[in-house]
């Protein structure tokens, strides 16, 4: 009997779920009431004239009956909005199309499959997942499913091609999508200037590959990457090595080495030496280099020296993921380390901290043991404690961010494991929970303090979609200053006024005989931290912050000082004026940025030479026409450039920016900056384009598939990371493979 009073869910989450459902109101409820979900008493479906049980905590049973027995109405409507449509009922909310009709039923367009057959397809699809050991998750493919649907409506029967077939196909997939991929290179709009980044990656076969990606930003600012290599190294990959994979991999797809932006890079020394050869602007991977610079302040140092040169031996893991580099440059038996006994204790005392959350975390046995202890409290707290792992220095960071949140409960477990006759409850635990003091606690909060500038960095481009160059400098400076200031630890009465961390700090430890020696220690860790930054990244002024400029987020906050925002402006503008002049037919004599603007730069520590403020003084023009045209441009071009970073100040305050979206909405007021921003802002800042493709790799070479040949595996990781972005006809994939 179908109820009296019906009216459809007013907020509907998941559209498909009520498309042939309605709610039943209560009937002592106002009849002409705007009636809400907490009225309904229960569900109605239109179509098998049933009801469903329904609550407004509760409307999960909704979803199930759509799912057990209308999935055909459920697979048209995601149909539909796959296609978008122009005329479709779902486009308005209307479920009409569902409703029963005086005169005729609704008609379906695809024949539903019988129960039975239904049934023994789901069971075969659980055999498979079970059998082959695919993730369950595999029958939300969107590609399985469509190969499914499309075999369900082929008239005749399909059957799966050989193994080699497959093979074949795809390689002739790969063919055609290098061709056409060659094709959009070509096109300025698309691409006019470029950026790379680059990787070393060692299979679980011993196969080493290198990867390289391209990024470039379209005329519209829409950011593209593409793969354009993943292939095996063959014997020792040393510098010459690397340079003539890159030198191949960019006469293949017809790229001109001098509208590379620049490389980013691993930290190795053969990479640094290829990309330094080849003449090419590099720089290393921010987030690797941070690992470097904290992990010997927090890692567990090895015992035994393990060599680290990939030229004396064959194949090498992936300095990215194995830390040998960190641990052979900071060894106990190092002189490295004999200069700086504090930080041999700092390890020690973070390794009693990491001892301390195993212990805590290591088996169900401690959480029994602990449940039995009737004067310990706050249990769950105690397990929640997180564990580090040593490929990610911020996990150490945030482990003992943990520790000192629970330090309270932490102390309790301390005091009731040295207590007599309770210990034995531990008995079955391996390992000891470490003595850790006041003075370790107090060290342990310095320590936090000071890793507080390199976690935010880190967060912030693991957070980002994109993590450009431009803004990687700006938070590199900010650490930089931080790390450089010498009162940072001073603990005087006059230097702790506006510090919170030191107020609490003094009042916590300044009782304690061990105040000055941790202080001291602090100190020291500073100063080998900021020695470490600065090893790692050189020369990070005007020369290169210039680059922060076209980041209008950053516009106005990068610079310590006015003249050095004064030179980075100058340089600034003397890049764009040659970008400017770049296709200025009226140039002869084939004059470069160099004679221009530039000085010869040297590429290893990515130092721009500043031309000065008067950018047209080296300039030899051929006639006087050409000379008072530079002279025009050289003028509209520094006008524009302060017009820019005026508005790009103005519009940052106050708000999140997306710089490229601003920038697609600023390209027609600012044509001459633009040029440079294309440019600069497609370098990012992390590998972390080179490490998804390789993690990639890792799943294509796995210990199932140890028969895969080089060549397939670069196929398939090429089609994975490029066939979506480069959305192609299929009707012209299917004439090329005939």
């Amino acid at each position: 009997m179908l109820p009296s009073r019906l009216f459809e869910m007013p907020r509907q989450r998941k559209q498909e779920n009520w498309l042939c459902v309605k709610l039943i109101a209560e009937e002592d409820i106002v009849k002409n009431k705007k009636y809400s979900s907490s009225d309904a008493i229960g569900a109605y479906c239109t179509v098998c004239e049933s009801r469903i049980s329904y609550s407004h905590s509760n409307p999960s049973n909704v979803a199930r009956h759509m799912n057990a027995k209308h999935m055909d109405i459920l697979e048209e409507f995601r149909e539909g909005k796959k296609s978008k449509p122009k005329r479709k009922y779902w486009d308005t909310g209307s479920i009409e199309r569902y409703l029963p009709s005086k005169k005729s039923k609704v008609v379906k367009k695809e024949k539903k499959a019988s129960y039975a057959n239904q049934t023994c397809f789901q069971m075969k699809t659980a055999l498979w997942t079970c059998k082959s050991l695919r993730p369950f998750d595999i029958c939300e493919d969107s590609m399985l499913q469509e190969m499914i649907t499309f075999a369900s409506n082929s008239n005749g029967t399909l059957h799966l091609p050989s193994r080699d077939l497959n093979r074949d196909i795809v390689m002739n997939i790969y063919k055609f999508s290098k061709a056409k991929l060659k094709d959009l290179f070509r096109s300025k709009r698309e691409m006019d200037f470029f950026s790379c980044t680059s990787d070393i990656w060692l299979s679980r076969t011993l196969e080493a590959f290198l990867a390289l990606t391209i990024h470039y930003l379209t005329e519209d600012f829409e950011m593209k990457k593409f793969v354009l290599k993943v292939d095996p190294l063959a014997g020792k990959y040393t510098a010459n090595c690397i340079r003539g994979i890159m030198e191949t991999t960019f006469d293949e797809w017809n790229l001109d080495v001098g509208c590379l932006s620049m490389m980013l890079r691993n930290s190795s020394t053969n990479m640094v030496r290829a990309c330094t050869d080849e003449g090419i602007t590099h720089f290393p991977c921010v987030g690797h280099s941070l690992h470097l610079i904290v992990g010997p302040l927090l890692l567990q140092n090895r015992k035994n020296n393990v060599s680290n040169s990939m030229e004396e031996v064959g194949p090498q893991p992936k300095e990215d993921d194995d830390l040998a580099n960190v641990y052979d440059a900071f060894d106990d038996d190092d002189e490295s380390w004999a200069q700086a006994d504090a930080m041999k204790h700092v390890r020690d005392v973070v390794n009693d901290f990491r001892k301390a959350t195993i212990f805590l975390k290591s088996t169900v046995n401690c959480k029994e043991s602990l449940e039995k202890i009737p004067a310990l409290q706050n249990i769950d707290a105690v397990l929640s404690a997180k564990l580090d792992v040593k490929t990610r220095w911020n996990s150490t960071y945030h482990m003992l961010l943990r520790m000192n949140k629970l330090m309270s409960s932490v102390i309790q477990v301390q005091e009731i494991y040295r207590s007599p006759g309770v210990k034995k409850e531990f008995q079955e635990i391996k390992g000891e929970f470490p003595e850790l003091s006041t003075e370790k606690w107090a060290l342990m909060k310095g320590l936090r303090m000071l890793l507080k500038p390199f976690d935010t960095v880190t967060k912030y481009l693991s957070r980002e979609k994109y993590s450009s160059f431009a803004a990687a400098m700006s938070l590199l400076r900010e650490v930089k200053r931080i790390l450089s200031n010498p009162t940072l630890f001073d603990m005087s009465d006059s230097a702790c006024t506006n510090s919170t961390f030191k107020i609490n700090f003094k009042q916590e430890f300044l009782e304690y005989p061990f105040f000055d020696r941790v202080v001291n220690q602090l100190e020291e860790c500073r100063v080998f931290l900021l020695e470490e930054f600065t090893k790692q990244f050189t020369d990070i002024d005007a020369s290169i912050l210039w680059i922060s400029l076209l980041d209008p987020r950053f516009a106005s906050t990068t610079f310590s000082s006015g003249s050095e925002k004064e030179k980075a402006k100058d340089i600034l503008q003397n890049e764009v004026l040659h970008l400017v002049m770049r296709d200025w037919k009226k140039v002869e004599n084939d004059m470069t940025v160099t004679e221009m603007v530039f000085e010869n730069s040297d590429d290893e520590d990515f130092s721009f030479m500043w031309a000065g403020s008067s950018t047209s003084a080296g300039m030899k023009s051929p006639n006087t026409q050409i000379q008072n045209d530079i002279e025009k441009e050289t003028i509209a071009v520094k006008h524009e450039v302060e017009a820019y970073i005026r508005d790009a100040s103005a519009s940052v305050i106050g708000n999140v920016l997306n710089p490229l979206l601003w920038w697609k909405n600023k390209r027609n007021q600012y044509p001459r900056v633009s040029l440079a921003a294309r440019k600069w802002l497609s370098a990012c800042s992390t590998s972390t384009p080179n490490e998804r493709v390789l993690s990639i790799c890792d799943v294509v070479k796995s210990a199932e598939r140890n028969r895969t040949m080089g060549s397939a595996i670069a196929a398939q990781v090429f089609l994975h990371n490029n066939f979506d972005a480069l959305d192609l006809p299929q009707s012209e994939l299917l004439a090329f493979l005939d």
